[in-house]
C-alpha cells in the first residue's frame, strides 16, 4: 500500500519517478486495463480453494456466470459528493498520518477542495494538528485512457506544490500572508470504491445477483487519491465577497501585482488569475458610512477598505516556470473570461510568458468593476476554433461612473496582441496606481456591482 509522499522545497521536481506514476511501482498503468470493457486475463487464474460466493475480492468467476467491466465514465456520474466520500473513507483509514475530511468546500475542473484535519510538522519540526484545505484531484484525470493527459495532471499537482513553496520562500516577509500556502502533497492508493485497500495482485470483484437468479461479477476499479494540504482561508473569494469598493479592489490588485513581480522574476507564470482565485480572509464587513453605488456622497465615509480581511492569491494549479519549459502549450488552458488569447487559441503554437498574467489582471479588474466578464465561454470556444478574438467593450460603455483613466489602463492590459500590452506587471502596476491616485473620494468609496456571471 502506497503511503503519503511529503515534498519539501526542491527535494523533488517534475521528473521524480517515484511520485508521478503508478507504473514504476506496480508494473504497468493498471487502471488503463479497465477501459477495454473485457475480462482481464492477466489478473491471474482462479486459485485453488477460492470461492465465487464471496461478494468482494473474488477472482474471475466460472463459466456459468457473467463477468463484465462497467463503463469507465459511469463512475464519474456521482460527481463531487462521490469523490468526497471516497477520499474521506480512504484518507481517514490510513495508518500513517490520517486526514479527517469534514466538509466539501467547493470544486473545479481538476478536482474538489474539502476542509479537513491532520497533523503536520512546523518549521521547528514539532508536530501540530490543525484545520487545512485539502485539494483532491479527480481520479479520471490521473487514471484515464489518455496516458499523456494522466501524466500531465499528475505533474501539475506536484508543480503546484513545488512552485507554491518556491514562491512563498522567495516572498518578502510582508507579502507572505498574501499567498495561500501549500504544506504537503501526497498520494494514497490503490483503494476500492468503499475506501478500503485494493488487492492489486489479484484484483477485486463484486458479485451481483440478478432477479432471474444469474450472477454477474463486476470488476472493481482501483482508485488513487492524490491531494494537496493547503492553508485554509476562512472568508470568501473576491467574486463573492460583499461590499467591495473600487478603492479596495485597486488596493487588492496592487498587492497581487507585488506577488507577481516576485513570481515573474523567478520565471513563474500563474496562468489563472481571476476573481475566484483571489481570496479575502475574513471578508464581509461593511464599514459604517460606506455607500452603495448610486448613493450620493455625504462626506462621512473614510478613505479605505470597505471589506475586512486581507487578499490572498491562491491556486497555482496551472502555474509553470517558463525558464524551465522548453516546449509550447498543447491545448487551451485557463478560465473563460479572464484567460489571455495566447492561452486559449488551439492554433497559436506559442510559449506563454508573464504577459498572459497581465491580461488576466486587467480582465479581473474589468469583471469586478463591470459586474460581467470581458468575454464569454462561447466566445472563447469560438476563438479557440479560429474565429477572431471578440471585441471587448470599454467599461465606460457599461458603467459611465468608472473613471476614464482606469478604463484606459484596463484596455491597455487586455490587448489581444501581447506585444501591445504592458511589458511587465510592474508597468501595469504603476499605471494602475496613477489612475487610483486620480480618483476622488466618491469614486474611491463607490461599491462595485454584484457579479453577473
Amino acid at each position: 500500500m502506497r503511503t503519503d509522499t511529503a515534498l519539501k522545497g526542491n527535494d523533488r521536481g517534475n521528473n521524480s519517478p517515484d511520485t508521478v506514476s503508478h507504473c514504476n511501482d506496480y508494473g504497468g498503468n493498471f487502471p488503463a486495463i479497465i477501459l477495454e470493457n473485457q475480462p482481464q486475463k492477466t489478473l491471474g487464474e482462479k486459485r485453488e480453494g477460492s470461492s465465487t460466493e464471496s461478494t468482494i475480492g473474488s477472482m474471475p468467476p466460472s463459466d456459468d456466470s457473467t463477468f463484465k467491466l462497467p463503463p469507465y465514465w459511469e463512475r464519474q456520474k456521482a460527481g463531487d459528493e462521490w469523490l468526497f466520500s471516497l477520499a474521506k473513507k480512504a484518507l481517514e483509514n490510513r495508518e500513517a498520518e490520517p486526514i479527517c475530511l469534514e466538509e466539501l468546500l467547493g470544486s473545479g475542473g481538476l478536482g474538489i477542495v474539502a476542509r479537513g484535519r491532520t497533523k503536520l510538522l512546523d518549521e521547528a519540526g514539532i508536530p501540530f494538528e490543525g484545520e487545512f484545505a485539502i485539494k483532491i484531484i479527480r481520479p479520471d484525470l490521473i487514471d484515464g485512457i489518455d496516458v499523456a493527459l494522466n501524466e500531465g495532471n499528475r505533474r501539475r499537482l506536484l508543480n503546484e506544490d513545488r512552485l507554491t513553496r518556491q514562491l512563498y520562500a522567495a516572498l518578502p516577509t510582508h507579502l507572505k500572508p498574501h499567498l495561500v500556502r501549500c504544506f504537503r502533497s501526497g498520494e494514497y492508493g490503490f483503494v476500492r470504491e468503499d475506501g478500503a485497500p485494493y488487492n492489486i495482485e489479484r484484483g477485486e470483484f463484486s458479485k451481483i445477483q440478478s432477479s432471474d437468479g444469474s450472477c454477474q461479477m463486476i470488476f472493481m476499479r482501483p482508485y488513487t487519491i492524490r491531494y494537496l494540504v493547503l492553508e485554509l482561508v476562512k472568508g470568501k473569494n473576491l467574486a463573492d465577497a460583499p461590499n467591495v469598493s473600487l478603492g479596495s479592489l485597486l488596493s487588492y490588485i496592487n498587492t497581487v501585482c507585488e506577488i507577481l513581480n516576485v513570481s515573474h522574476s523567478m520565471g513563474i507564470v500563474h496562468r489563472d488569475i481571476k476573481p475566484s482565485n483571489l481570496l479575502l480572509s475574513g471578508a464581509g464587513t461593511l464599514r459604517e458610512g460606506t455607500r452603495r453605488r448610486g448613493d450620493s456622497y455625504s462626506g462621512d465615509s473614510e478613505r479605505g477598505d470597505s471589506v475586512a480581511g486581507i487578499i490572498k492569491l491562491s491556486d497555482l494549479g496551472l502555474a509553470f516556470n517558463c525558464n524551465d519549459f522548453r516546449g509550447t502549450k498543447k491545448r487551451p488552458l485557463g478560465s473563460p473570461g479572464t484567460t489571455a488569447p495566447e492561452q486559449a487559441d488551439w492554433n497559436q503554437n506559442v510559449k506563454v510568458d508573464p504577459r498572459a498574467d497581465i491580461f488576466s489582471l486587467g480582465a479581473t479588474v474589468y469583471a469586478m468593476a463591470a459586474g460581467a466578464l470581458p468575454y464569454t465561454r462561447q466566445q472563447m470556444e469560438a476563438y479557440a476554433q479560429g474565429s477572431p478574438f471578440p471585441d471587448i467593450p470599454p467599461i465606460k460603455e457599461i458603467d459611465h461612473s468608472i473613471p476614464a483613466a482606469l478604463d484606459h489602463v484596463i484596455q491597455a492590459a487586455m490587448r489581444p496582441a501581447r506585444e501591445e500590452r504592458y511589458p511587465s506587471v510592474r508597468h501595469f502596476q504603476e499605471e494602475l496606481l496613477s489612475a487610483s491616485k486620480g480618483l476622488n473620494r466618491s469614486e474611491y468609496d463607490m461599491l462595485l456591482p454584484e457579479r453577473r456571471w
